[in-house]
Protein backbone atom coordinates (compact mmCIF):
# COMPACT_ATOMS: atom_id res chain seq x y z
CA UNK A 1 0.00 0.00 0.00
CA UNK A 2 1.74 3.36 -1.35
CA UNK A 3 0.89 5.92 1.54
CA UNK A 4 0.58 9.92 0.00
CA UNK A 5 2.65 12.57 1.31
CA UNK A 6 0.50 15.09 3.31
CA UNK A 7 1.42 17.92 0.49
CA UNK A 8 -0.38 15.97 -2.29
CA UNK A 9 -3.73 15.24 0.45
CA UNK A 10 -3.87 18.92 0.68
CA UNK A 11 -4.07 19.33 -2.80
CA UNK A 12 -6.55 16.93 -3.01
CA UNK A 13 -8.12 17.60 -0.62
CA UNK A 14 -8.65 21.42 -1.33
CA UNK A 15 -9.00 21.66 -5.05
CA UNK A 16 -12.63 21.05 -5.13
CA UNK A 17 -12.69 23.66 -2.63
CA UNK A 18 -11.24 26.35 -4.86
CA UNK A 19 -12.25 25.36 -8.19
CA UNK A 20 -16.15 25.00 -7.76
CA UNK A 21 -16.01 28.80 -6.49
CA UNK A 22 -14.44 29.88 -9.68
CA UNK A 23 -15.87 27.82 -11.86
CA UNK A 24 -19.63 29.32 -10.00
CA UNK A 25 -18.15 33.17 -10.12
CA UNK A 26 -17.30 32.90 -13.50
CA UNK A 27 -20.96 31.69 -14.53
CA UNK A 28 -22.38 34.24 -12.28
CA UNK A 29 -19.93 36.93 -14.02
CA UNK A 30 -19.97 35.95 -17.63
CA UNK A 31 -23.39 34.11 -17.78
CA UNK A 32 -25.42 37.06 -18.40
CA UNK A 33 -26.13 37.53 -14.17
CA UNK A 34 -25.78 41.15 -12.99
CA UNK A 35 -24.15 40.53 -9.31
CA UNK A 36 -24.83 44.23 -8.45
CA UNK A 37 -28.78 43.79 -9.33
CA UNK A 38 -28.88 40.11 -8.64
CA UNK A 39 -30.47 38.81 -11.19
CA UNK A 40 -30.46 38.49 -15.12
CA UNK A 41 -31.38 42.23 -16.72
CA UNK A 42 -33.55 41.24 -20.37
CA UNK A 43 -32.99 41.94 -23.44
CA UNK A 44 -35.67 44.80 -23.93
CA UNK A 45 -34.42 46.28 -20.45
CA UNK A 46 -30.38 46.45 -21.74
CA UNK A 47 -32.50 47.97 -25.55
CA UNK A 48 -34.02 50.94 -23.67
CA UNK A 49 -30.57 51.51 -21.61
CA UNK A 50 -28.92 51.96 -24.72
CA UNK A 51 -31.47 54.02 -26.45
CA UNK A 52 -31.51 56.23 -22.53
CA UNK A 53 -27.52 56.61 -23.46
CA UNK A 54 -28.29 58.12 -26.98
CA UNK A 55 -31.25 59.78 -25.94
CA UNK A 56 -29.04 62.80 -26.49
CA UNK A 57 -29.05 62.14 -30.50
CA UNK A 58 -32.00 60.48 -30.93
CA UNK A 59 -34.87 62.83 -32.77
CA UNK A 60 -38.13 62.01 -30.72
CA UNK A 61 -36.44 60.87 -27.66
CA UNK A 62 -36.17 63.96 -24.86
CA UNK A 63 -32.78 64.01 -23.30
CA UNK A 64 -31.81 61.50 -20.07
CA UNK A 65 -29.87 62.13 -17.38
CA UNK A 66 -26.55 59.88 -16.38
CA UNK A 67 -25.94 58.07 -14.77
CA UNK A 68 -28.90 55.34 -15.35
CA UNK A 69 -29.70 55.61 -12.04
CA UNK A 70 -31.10 59.41 -12.40
CA UNK A 71 -33.46 58.63 -15.06
CA UNK A 72 -37.55 59.23 -14.21
CA UNK A 73 -39.94 56.24 -15.03
CA UNK A 74 -41.22 58.69 -17.43
CA UNK A 75 -37.74 58.38 -19.00
CA UNK A 76 -38.42 54.67 -19.68
CA UNK A 77 -41.76 54.89 -20.89
CA UNK A 78 -40.49 58.19 -23.67
CA UNK A 79 -38.38 55.11 -24.57
CA UNK A 80 -40.55 52.52 -25.09
CA UNK A 81 -42.66 54.76 -27.17
CA UNK A 82 -39.91 55.44 -29.67
CA UNK A 83 -39.45 51.96 -29.58
CA UNK A 84 -43.14 50.90 -30.27
CA UNK A 85 -43.16 53.71 -32.74
CA UNK A 86 -40.08 52.65 -34.74
CA UNK A 87 -40.33 49.16 -35.41
CA UNK A 88 -36.99 48.17 -36.58
CA UNK A 89 -35.17 50.81 -34.63
CA UNK A 90 -33.60 48.30 -31.95
CA UNK A 91 -32.39 45.15 -31.67
CA UNK A 92 -30.24 42.64 -29.95
CA UNK A 93 -27.30 41.96 -32.69
CA UNK A 94 -24.57 39.92 -30.95
CA UNK A 95 -23.81 38.44 -27.82
CA UNK A 96 -20.17 37.99 -26.93
CA UNK A 97 -20.71 34.93 -23.21
CA UNK A 98 -18.07 37.15 -21.81
CA UNK A 99 -18.71 40.63 -21.94
CA UNK A 100 -22.14 41.33 -23.08
CA UNK A 101 -24.57 42.07 -25.83
CA UNK A 102 -24.46 44.52 -28.64
CA UNK A 103 -27.40 46.64 -29.37
CA UNK A 104 -27.78 48.07 -32.82
CA UNK A 105 -29.76 51.27 -33.13
CA UNK A 106 -30.96 52.79 -36.15
CA UNK A 107 -32.49 56.59 -35.79
CA UNK A 108 -32.67 59.75 -37.08
CA UNK A 109 -30.33 62.20 -34.95
CA UNK A 110 -31.60 65.36 -33.81
CA UNK A 111 -31.30 68.47 -36.00
CA UNK A 112 -27.87 69.91 -34.92
CA UNK A 113 -26.43 66.42 -36.48
CA UNK A 114 -26.42 64.62 -39.88
CA UNK A 115 -29.39 63.02 -40.74
CA UNK A 116 -29.34 59.57 -39.75
CA UNK A 117 -27.25 57.38 -38.10
CA UNK A 118 -26.78 53.49 -37.63
CA UNK A 119 -25.10 52.50 -33.23
CA UNK A 120 -23.95 49.97 -32.00
CA UNK A 121 -23.41 49.88 -28.35
CA UNK A 122 -22.14 47.27 -26.10
CA UNK A 123 -23.94 46.88 -22.85
CA UNK A 124 -22.96 44.63 -20.17
CA UNK A 125 -25.18 42.04 -18.02
CA UNK A 126 -26.02 45.09 -15.61
CA UNK A 127 -27.19 47.43 -18.55
CA UNK A 128 -24.31 49.71 -18.64
CA UNK A 129 -22.54 50.61 -22.30
CA UNK A 130 -18.61 48.94 -22.38
CA UNK A 131 -18.36 50.05 -26.12
CA UNK A 132 -19.48 51.95 -29.11
CA UNK A 133 -19.65 52.48 -32.56
CA UNK A 134 -21.36 54.32 -34.74
CA UNK A 135 -21.78 55.87 -38.08
CA UNK A 136 -23.99 58.16 -40.23
CA UNK A 137 -26.04 56.49 -42.89
CA UNK A 138 -28.55 57.89 -45.95
CA UNK A 139 -32.16 57.18 -45.83
CA UNK A 140 -32.25 54.74 -48.03
CA UNK A 141 -29.67 52.51 -45.52
CA UNK A 142 -31.98 53.14 -43.02
CA UNK A 143 -34.74 52.12 -44.97
CA UNK A 144 -32.29 48.62 -45.20
CA UNK A 145 -32.10 48.78 -41.42
CA UNK A 146 -35.09 48.86 -40.12
CA UNK A 147 -36.69 46.32 -42.73
CA UNK A 148 -38.99 43.78 -40.64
Amino acid sequence: MTSRSPARTVVLTCAPILVLPLLLASFVRYGGFCISELGFVSDTELIVAAVAWKAHDIKGVPDIPEPPRARHPQDDMDIEAFIRDHPGCCRIVATDLFTGKWVQLVYEQKPYYESFYVALIKMNACGRKVAFMGEPITADQMRQFTRP
